[in-house]
């Protein structure tokens, strides 16, 4: 039927609420109930619906709810893999999904979306409605579903939720926190506290950078300068940039990776006379270490390797 239970639509209008996305998608709008709470909460937001049913469109004036609105089967989407969303709400609907095209949308759209609302019920029976034949309930759907991705899940019988980081939400603290807090946690670092295996979940490329910036802030004091050798991709101590020299250097800015051992020796030179006193390698750049052997000679001969792992390789230049 096209209307579905309350539970947990005061969480998603909380969340909405603290919030602002450019558009959100809403699959299997219904009679649109959650269109016309983005439209109460966060008017600025395009509303998109994909509807299956075309006579629900007339019957529930979804045109007057959404700003766009495609009259199609929800997997279609994935025909085009430009299509990228803030939000994305999929409420009492991918239990009428067959489970392989449930589960490949939910593995398209996480690539595409900051945040994906997956709500729907336990063991409740529905055929066709009205004659609707995709009203039918066709999977069964649990929280080992939503393993592989970084989510929460909660219970509240006979509904569950599952919120799903997407993989444009570049952040550990992903949820506003008067939402995760009406789900039960302090914050999303409590939540993968809880569990520490949940860490494994968690957004890799910040928590990547927040225990290299540890390691290196350890090592580095308060204005000293250090020469980080990371193609200008890392992000690192992007807080003490003023402090940070690219390599190679000119006027400032980030120059290009040397083109030969001559070229590396003499810029490690420069920026020693000039007051540098580490030298950082960051993972991306570790081809370094075998491009230009030279330079790497020089380090290991004269220099102090003080940390050298998975992430970084740091000397201390005397």
């Amino acid at each position: 039927m096209p209307s579905s239970l309350p539970m947990f639509d005061k969480e998603l209008e909380l969340y909405f609420e603290h919030t602002e996305h450019d558009n959100v998608l809403d699959i299997g709008p219904g009679e649109g109930k959650f269109g016309k709470m983005l439209r109460r909460v966060q008017p600025s937001a395009k509303r998109i619906a994909v509807e299956l049913e075309a006579v629900y469109v007339e019957q529930y004036g979804l045109r007057d709810i959404y700003d766009e609105l495609l009259v199609m089967d929800a997997t279609r989407l994935m025909d085009d893999v430009r299509l990228t969303f803030g939000a994305v709400i999929i409420g009492d609907v991918i239990e009428h999904l067959r489970k392989s095209a449930g589960t490949d949308l939910l593995n398209f759209l996480v690539y595409r979306s900051m945040v994906m609302f997956v709500k729907f019920p336990v063991q409740m029976l529905q055929n066709d409605w009205d004659g609707h034949v995709s009203e039918a309930h066709v999977s069964v759907w649990s929280e080992l579903d939503f393993a592989s991705f970084d989510h929460i899940f909660i219970e509240r019988d006979p509904m569950q939720i599952a919120v799903v980081r997407g993989y444009r939400n570049r952040a550990i603290e992903w949820l506003p926190q008067p939402f995760i807090r009406a789900l039960g946690y302090d914050s999303c670092t409590a939540y993968y506290n809880e569990r520490p295996e949940r860490w494994k979940r968690a957004d890799r490329d910040t928590r990547w950078r927040q225990e290299c910036d540890a390691a290196l802030e350890s090592l580095i004091r308060p204005g000293e300068k250090f020469i980080m050798i990371d193609q200008e991709q890392s992000g690192l101590l992007g807080r003490i940039a003023g402090w940070r020299i690219p390599f190679l250097e000119q006027s400032g800015q980030y120059f290009g990776m040397p083109a030969n051992d001559e070229v590396a020796l003499n810029e490690l030179q420069r920026q020693r006379a000039a007051g540098a006193k580490w030298l950082v390698i960051t993972q991306n750049s570790f081809w370094v270490i075998q491009f230009y052997p030279g330079l790497m000679r020089e380090l290991h001969t004269d220099h102090r390797c003080e940390l050298q792992n998975d992430s970084l390789v740091v000397f201390r230049l005397r």
